[in-house]
């Protein structure tokens, strides 16, 4: 199921989740402070490891 918001709050959300697992927080801990399932979150952490350092798309979204 989809969550809640525009398509750009949702990338906002993910943004945040890969900033805050790039500061060291545990994914369980990042999923609770974005509103999401732990498992979106290890899901947005490995989409974010195979794209690499560069530009990668997560969720249909372009991320910089």
């Amino acid at each position: 199921m989809r969550p809640a918001g525009s398509p750009e709050e949702l990338q906002r959300r993910r943004e945040r989740a890969i900033a805050l697992l790039k500061e060291g927080v545990a994914p369980v801990d990042v999923a609770k402070r974005v509103g999401v399932d732990r498992r979106s979150v290890r899901r947005w952490k490995a989409a974010h490891r195979r794209a690499g350092a560069g530009l990668q798309r997560i969720g249909g979204q372009q991320l910089g």
